[in-house]
């Protein structure tokens, strides 16, 4: 009973620990307000959600995902016919997928860009420039205007967006390539597309209005469907590899704890691990093993020497031996004084035996002749060894 009462104690002690980690798990956190733009964070300043609404912009068009270089995907190619889509707070991209982005363009394809900050390349090779400003008072405070020039596009009471970092705005740009998309409730532009070639670049400087956050933030979600309505019907491709938020994989266990799923499936498993330990930690009786059962080889022994002395001759020995060893069944077995004479132990002999006296008498007797013998013959041994194996079959 009170082994039972242990073993419910434990049970009920996993049981409180394992909903406490739910109750834990399901409980709303705090929230984080870090800038992400990576499509795997459904977190405010991530575009999870963003990228799942954006496949209806896109009917029957595949969305890709752009982890790695542009050449791991297109390799030689270079498609004129596709989207691409770069949002993150800065955009500092590498040499060889500037090249390529370009060249992209020049072919027909359209590229849309969306930074509070650009690396100089681009800035040079696109001519524009961003500025800044700081939120305050008479720009807005906290929140941010945002409408299109599109009378087609345009809101009449504008797209509010709270908790801006900033106000960004194009500050130079060239205007015989350039048409203006958009701009902020200060009238300052914020969202440009620049030809180039036979494709175009469409660069907005305010990328956290196309996040989590914006599409959930009242019709909010309209103003990022009407600005990528400028980019055609193709193969669209997010990118994924210049991102503020991309987990950076410090060890295979760093990797795990960052996945929801196999944060789960190893705490389950060290858990798993812990109740083993403890059910099947207390010591057990090793197996007994199955010894053979011990073999009798006493009389292989006797047997072995007896034909030793046999082979080397020495009839008298073996003789005087099976005499000695005659004496001594007397004294175990019958009990008998083996010093008395020799008539007299003989008549003892035959009443405890069962045999006659003669016969034990002249037994004894060729026995204490043994003692004055030099040498016995094979014959002798033969005849006092049937003597004596009569004795040992009929006595009692």
């Amino acid at each position: 009973m009170h082994k039972w009462k242990g073993y419910l104690w434990l049970t009920s002690l996993v049981a409180g620990l394992l909903l406490l980690g739910y109750w834990v798990s399901r409980s709303p956190g705090e929230v984080d307000w870090r800038e992400s733009y990576s499509l795997k964070h459904d977190r405010p300043m991530g575009t999870k959600l963003v990228h799942r609404a954006a496949s209806t912009l896109f009917p029957d068009q595949p969305l890709r995902d752009l982890r790695r270089g542009l050449a791991i995907y297109f390799g030689e190619e270079v498609p004129g016919d596709v989207n691409l889509l770069y949002l993150n707070n800065r955009l500092n991209l590498h040499a060889d997928d500037w090249e390529r982005i370009l060249a992209m363009a020049e072919a027909g394809s359209t590229v849309f860009m969306a930074a509070r900050d650009f690396s100089d390349s681009v800035c040079v090779a696109l001519g524009f420039s961003i500025a800044y400003e700081g939120p305050g008072f008479f720009n807005g405070g906290d929140s941010l205007g945002c409408n299109f020039t599109n009378r087609k596009l345009r809101s009449a009471r504008s797209y509010w967006y709270p908790r801006p970092r900033g106000v960004h705005y194009f500050e130079r740009y060239d205007s015989l390539h350039t048409t203006v998309l958009g701009i902020n409730h200060m009238g300052q532009t914020n969202y440009v597309r620049i030809r180039r070639g036979a494709g175009h670049f469409l660069v907005h400087c305010q990328p956290e209005l196309f996040t989590n956050h914006a599409l959930l933030r009242a019709d909010n979600a309209e103003y990022i469907f009407k600005a990528w309505s400028y980019l055609p019907v193709a193969p669209t491709y997010f990118d994924e590899r210049y991102k503020a938020g991309i987990p950076v994989v410090q060890s295979e266990l760093h990797f795990i704890f960052q996945e929801p799923a196999l944060r789960w499936a190893w705490q389950l498993a060290v858990l798993g691990l812990l109740l083993f330990f403890i059910f099947h930690g207390k010591r057990k009786q090793s197996a007994i093993p199955v010894l053979p059962q011990a073999e009798n080889t006493s009389l292989q022994f006797v047997d072995t020497l007896a034909r030793l002395y046999y082979r080397k001759g020495n009839h008298l020995d073996i003789a005087r031996k099976r005499y000695a060893a005659f004496l001594e069944h007397l004294r175990t077995r019958y009990f008998l004084d083996t010093g008395l004479d020799p008539a007299l132990l003989s008549e003892e002999l035959a009443l405890k035996s069962g045999l006659s006296a003669r016969s034990m008498l002249a037994l004894i007797k060729q026995g204490e002749q043994l003692k004055q013998l030099q040498q016995l013959s094979r014959e002798d041994l033969h005849r006092f060894n049937r003597q004596l194996e009569y004795f040992y079959l009929n006595a009692l």
